[in-house]
């Protein structure tokens, strides 16, 4: 559907509108993204796993037909893209949750169980999926995160749903250079029916129609028709004309109205007030939109901070301490880049907010719309496997109705004869060669010689480029090379995984998935009750729970102590309250930025992850490693927890022995 800049300024819609729409008609109309969905994600659907004719053009077809060859369209590429979906996703992608600093332990646990509970409900594993799948076939898949408050339940009035959307709704700026599109405005837009638009959103027909706002009527002419005409016999013809139309989808469903929802990212001003907190000693940050208001608020804490200093004066019978403005805080003025969320249908401007999601720890705004592409182009936009593997598998396939066609023309081969033999028809016993004694030499077929060898061997050829763009070596499919032993498998293992799906899986999947738990993580600070916070923990848990780092070692007797269960109930209700607090009425004591931890993805790749266990094992029989050498190769994700139990099972086995041998 064309957008009409011009038809959409004059229609009254406001400058944010308009904005939006600007910027979704040059992203939308560029030739490169046209080029790229025509021909990279479209064709490579199309080949991998749709039309069985999409691999060739009917010039083509006709052209082999000429020739009595079979177009033959064998697909190629549907193995090698489950295989290398199955290597990024088997190992069952997650999160670690790392605290930093004086993270409280508790909350750490909190969270990852929160992550751990949320991905479940939505089958993390088989979205991220159905992403890398739209990334190794279309070169790039979409994910949405999102509050869906129609799923209310008694624990909660919501529910966050990840899904893996439609790549071709999303809308950037092809000059954007990050992966993530971080530096490019993302739009999501596709078109929806008036009813739909209706039954979800507070619109008029008014609201969806782009008609000029003065709009003069002819003169002589009425609403009700043109003059003279009979008031029946219009409507009666209008009522024809709709019965004619009866098997047509009516005005309101027909998808022509645009639903747009759009993350810009604007650099705003804003007057940001610091002070540091007497009680804790840290940097407290608040923003204010006008200088004004950052300046009264720095004079109101000033005036409570010089109360209490002389409150504390008369208490203590001691002159009070003065303070002045600058030790109270400070105002800077500082360009904050926020994302700008702006929800469109027709030319209804829903709502607007900035940075709904707030921001991460590192000070970027989180963005619910989280892309997982494959390997940038010289355009801007990406490429896949898929797209390079499409001319390869033509060429195969265009090898073996070569191939086809020599071997069927070869059972009808001319026969080389001279004279004195020639062919006796017999219906009864066959048609017989007959040859005299006396010619030079024996008829023979006509074959092409060599060209059958040439034609497989281009076959082979193909067959390992094809792979090669998948990853999917004979050694990843689990052939051996001859005569090899443990060791040489293990390191050709290494060296497949490491160097060739690694970069994908670590900087793509991996990433995204850090960037879909902290909104999922966003979105629970925000929506989720006490509560849904409290079924984490399970009710044993309440006063038996311990992160190992706190657990301990009774010297007596070796064995792990019990902890005091007061004192780990307190604890967990710290934690519960700094997230949620019980009164319903106060804001969460903490906020996505606020958190002292770390998010990192929790997995590698299976392949890879197996070779270095092999390969740790080996070194571990033969006395090169010890036990936490081969964790720390390995990269266990539970290393730090093993080693913990090791050490305090050595402990006990020599207090053990020394209590033996006192004895």
């Amino acid at each position: 559907m064309t957008i009409e800049i011009d038809k959409i300024s004059t229609s009254g819609a406001v400058p944010e509108v308009i904005e939006v729409y600007r910027l979704l008609k040059r992203y939308k109309e560029d030739p490169a993204r046209v080029d790229w969905e025509r021909d990279v994600y479209k064709r490579g659907w199309d080949v991998a796993f749709g039309k069985q004719d999409a691999m060739w053009t009917e010039d083509e077809k006709q052209a082999m037909t000429d020739k009595k060859q079979i177009p033959i369209a064998i697909n190629d590429c549907a193995k090698g893209i489950q295989g290398s979906c199955a290597i990024a996703t088997a190992n069952k992608p997650g999160i670690q949750v790392k605290p930093i600093g004086s993270s409280d332990l508790y909350v750490s646990e909190l969270i990852k169980r929160a992550f751990d509970f949320g991905w479940g409900q939505n089958d993390g594993n088989a979205v991220i999926f159905e992403g890398v799948l739209e990334s190794k076939v279309g070169s790039c898949g979409w994910f949405d995160v999102y509050w869906d408050e129609s799923k209310i339940t008694k624990w909660s009035t919501g529910k966050i749903v990840i899904k893996s959307d439609d790549p071709l709704e999303y809308y950037f700026d092809k000059k954007s250079k990050r992966p993530d599109k971080r530096d490019s405005h993302i739009i999501k837009a596709h078109l929806i029916t008036r009813n739909y638009a209706k039954d979800n959103y507070d619109v008029t027909d008014d609201d969806l129609d782009f008609k000029p706002v003065s709009q003069d009527e002819e003169p002589g002419k009425s609403s009700a028709g043109s003059p003279g005409e009979d008031e029946y016999a219009r409507m009666e013809s209008e009522k024809a004309a709709k019965d004619t139309r009866s098997d047509e989808p009516g005005e309101d469903e027909k998808a022509d109205v645009w639903e747009i929802e759009a993350w810009l990212i604007k650099k705003i001003k804003t007057f940001c007030l610091y002070s540091i907190d007497d009680r804790t000693g840290e940097l407290n940050k608040f923003e204010f939109k006008t200088r004004k208001e950052a300046e009264n608020a720095l004079l109101k804490l000033h005036e409570i901070k010089q109360g209490m200093a002389i409150a504390q004066s008369q208490q203590d019978g001691i002159e009070p301490q003065v303070f002045t403005i600058e030790d109270v805080g400070k105002i800077k003025e500082i360009r904050l880049e926020k994302r700008v969320q702006r929800i469109i249908v027709g030319k209804k401007l829903i709502s607007e907010e900035a940075n709904p999601y707030g921001t991460d720890s590192d000070g970027d705004p989180v963005v619910p719309k989280i892309p997982i592409p494959h390997d940038r182009s010289a355009s801007g936009f990406f490429v896949g496997p898929t797209y390079r593997a499409i001319e390869i598998t033509r060429s195969r396939n265009k090898g073996r109705m070569q191939a086809k066609y020599i071997l069927t023309q070869n059972l009808t081969a001319p026969i080389v004869r001279t004279e004195g033999s020639k062919w006796l028809r017999d219906k009864v016993h066959g048609d017989e060669l007959v040859v005299d004694k006396g010619v030079p030499f024996r008829p023979f077929r006509l074959l092409p010689g060599a060209t059958t060898g040439e034609l497989m061997a281009m076959d082979q050829r193909d067959e390992i480029a094809i792979n090669d763009e998948y990853d999917m070596s004979d050694v990843m499919k689990g052939k051996l090379p001859p005569g090899a032993d443990s060791g040489k498998v293990v390191i050709a293992l290494q060296d497949q995984a490491g160097m060739m799906s690694t970069p994908f899986i670590g900087q793509r999947v991996e990433g995204c998935i850090v960037k879909i738990a902290k909104v999922m993580l966003a979105i629970m600070l925000k929506h989720w009750t006490r509560q849904m916070w409290e079924r984490l923990i399970e009710p044993d848990e309440r006063t038996t729970w311990q992160p190992d780092k706190e657990k301990k070692i009774n010297q007596d007797t070796g064995e792990p102590e019990a902890p005091p269960p007061d004192e780990i109930s307190l604890k967990w209700e710290q934690a519960l309250e700094l997230i949620r607090p019980a009164d319903p009425t106060k804001p969460p004591g903490i906020e996505l930025d606020e958190l002292d931890i770390k998010i990192t993805a929790g997995s590698t790749m299976p392949t890879n992850r197996m070779a270095k266990s092999m390969m740790a094992i080996e070194k571990v029989n033969a006395g090169i490693y010890d036990a936490e050498a081969a964790l720390d190769y390995d990269d266990d994700p539970n290393k730090e927890r093993i080693i913990a139990r090791m050490r305090q099972k050595e402990q006990a086995m020599m207090q053990a022995g020394m209590m033996k041998g006192a004895k």
